[in-house]
């Protein structure tokens, strides 16, 4: 009788998703910051693999790379899996990351109006949300805890703890992200982000009243879809039977940028709007 492994090394994987194949072939935009940092520290401990002791990892964190910049060696050595080689590698990674905004750039920006200066800073911000839009997703509802409606909802720190929950229940069940409800089980955002769904020529994402973040990336894309030709967007209540009519859902945050989402359950998304108009119009876009 054959004994059934408890743990599938990478190599066990399927070639397409393994992190050093998928980047070779796919691009390093491609993969999610898990499978990045996996690269790094190259093998996980006798119950996981690197990608999913990473995964574990982000998850406790909610999912934010500045939060594991903070984090010290002391605490990822408390991670099985983790000794000083990986840490130090880890840590070296996300410093090179920092450093590498503060980079100036070659070209020259003559400041003479505050219109010029928005530009270029804005210009720089949009490269950021861009290069990790076609980041392959699977999410589900997280119906445990209700999202706080109201302006206090909006603020950052407000539903925190749902969102650690929330994460840990991502993990648990192998989802990249969990949409989050309010008491009237309305769709409000996800863990990571603000949500939009794409249905036809209408993209429509939850109002503030829903009791989403009121986040700074949040209302640059509303801005940039309102000036859109062809396009509708509506900022009223979404239900979860929604979701599953969408052509494409995506997820906006100040961490991960422009994140289209794969799949909702069965359901299985492009990542047209996503790709084209963000890519068509973001970096165009000015002071008028």
């Amino acid at each position: 009788m054959k004994t059934i492994p408890t743990k599938f090394t990478l190599k066990e994987w399927p070639v397409e998703e393994r992190p050093r194949e998928k980047l070779i072939s796919q691009g390093s935009q491609k993969l999610t910051n898990a499978e990045l940092l996996a690269l790094l520290i190259g093998s996980g401990n006798p119950g996981e693999t690197a990608v999913q002791l990473m995964q574990r990892l982000m998850a406790s964190l909610d999912h934010d790379l500045s939060a594991l910049h903070r984090v010290s060696l002391d605490v990822l050595l408390q991670w099985k899996g983790i000794g000083p080689a990986k840490a130090v590698k880890i840590k070296a990674a996300l410093e090179l990351g920092k450093r590498i905004q503060g980079i100036p750039s070659q070209e020259k920006v003559s400041c003479t109006s505050s219109a010029i200066a928005f530009n270029a800073l804005f210009a720089e911000a949009c490269e950021t949300m861009l290069g990790v839009q076609t980041s392959d997703r699977s999410i589900d509802l997280y119906k445990d805890h209700w999202v706080v409606k109201g302006l206090y909802g909006t603020l950052e720190q407000s539903n925190d703890r749902l969102r650690k929950l929330a994460s840990v229940y991502a993990f648990e069940n192998d989802f990249e992200d969990c949409v989050l409800l309010n008491e009237d089980k309305q769709i409000t955002e996800t863990i990571t982000g603000a949500i939009f769904v794409v249905k036809g020529n209408q993209i429509k994402t939850p109002p503030l009243t829903s009791g989403c973040r009121s986040s700074v990336y949040r209302q640059v894309v509303i801005d940039l879809l309102v000036k859109q030709d062809g396009l509708d967007l509506v900022e009223d209540v979404v239900s979860p039977f929604e979701l599953q009519k969408a052509d494409e859902l995506f997820v906006v945050s100040l961490s991960n940028g422009i994140q289209s989402v794969k799949q909702y359950r069965k359901k299985v998304f492009v990542s047209t709007t996503a790709e084209s108009v963000f890519s068509k119009f973001i970096m165009g876009y000015r002071l008028s």
